[in-house]
Order: structure tokens, then C-alpha cells, then sequence
């Protein structure tokens, strides 16, 4: 067997291509597990519509959307550097070494606050007297999503490694 290989793809093309998926992916995240959500609200004792839930995440997820520009503005200033290597490359002053560190901090606390912020918003629609329980009841809700879309995906995996 040969060895995969990825084309060589432009800068531009490599900025755009996960834009793109990432629009198409947080708009199915979004939705599924709205969905997924509002399905196991009896577990949990919620009282939501799928359209509250859904604008819950949604709201929720303005720090993390917020991210993408920061690393969009990493993108564009590292350029191909920040596509081929995760760490920082030789050769780089200082400055734009502490520009690229406080860019991924920065990310990485948008994250957190995206976190806070979803567990705020979805007990506030649900109903909860505690953002744990929200969070609780959001991390049970994906881990169903992902074991429905993983069972398949390992089945066809194991399948098509026979033939």
C-alpha cells in the first residue's frame, strides 16, 4: 500500500477550506444536538423547546465563534508557518513569538468562556436552579450524539479494513 498524501494546497485555500467545513459543522453541531438535547430532557428534568435550546447554544457559543478571528489574524500573519508547524518556527523574533503564545492563550480562554457561557445559558432556558446541571445534561447530551454517529462509523471502519 502507498503512502496518503495530501495535495499541496495554497495558503488561501488552506484558510478557506476549514472556514468553510466549520460554518457547514457548527451549523449540524448546533442543530443535533439541540435535538439531542430536547430529546433527553426527561433525564434531566428540562422544560426547553428545541428552538430555546438551540438559541442557548447558539448564544453560548459566541466566545468560541469569536476565537475563529483570532486565529484567523494568526493565520494571516504566520502564514504558511501556521499550517505546517504547531509550535512556533525558528526564526522568529521574540515579539512575534509572545504575539503567537498570547494569541493561543487568548483562544484557549474564549474556549472556557464558551463553556460557562452555554452552561449559563442552557440552565437559564431549562429551567435548572445550576449551571452543573446544565453542563451535566449537555456533556450526557453529546456523548449520545457521539456514540450514535461513532458505532456506525467504527462498524463501516472495521468492515472496509476486511476487504
Amino acid at each position: 500500500m502507498g503512502e496518503a498524501r495530501l495535495p499541496e494546497w495554497s495558503f488561501e485555500q488552506r484558510l478557506s477550506f476549514p472556514l468553510i467545513i466549520g460554518l457547514f459543522g457548527g451549523a449540524f453541531y448546533f442543530f443535533t444536538l439541540a435535538l439531542t438535547i430536547n430529546l433527553t430532557n426527561s433525564w434531566f428534568k428540562g422544560r426547553a423547546s428545541p428552538k430555546e435550546i438551540r438559541r442557548a447554544l447558539i448564544l453560548g457559543g459566541i466566545p468560541r465563534a469569536l476565537s475563529v478571528v483570532f486565529l484567523l489574524l494568526l493565520a494571516l500573519v504566520f502564514r504558511d508557518a501556521f499550517f505546517d508547524n504547531p509550535n512556533l518556527p525558528d526564526g522568529y523574533p521574540s515579539a512575534d513569538g509572545l504575539f503567537y503564545w498570547s494569541g493561543l492563550v487568548l483562544i484557549l480562554a474564549l474556549a472556557v468562556w464558551s463553556v460557562i457561557a452555554t452552561s449559563k445559558t442552557l440552565a437559564e432556558v431549562q429551567g435548572y436552579r445550576s449551571a452543573w446541571k446544565a453542563w451535566l445534561h449537555w456533556v450526557v447530551a453529546f456523548l449520545l450524539l457521539l456514540f450514535v454517529f461513532a458505532i456506525p462509523m467504527v462498524a463501516w471502519m472495521a468492515l472496509r479494513g476486511q476487504q
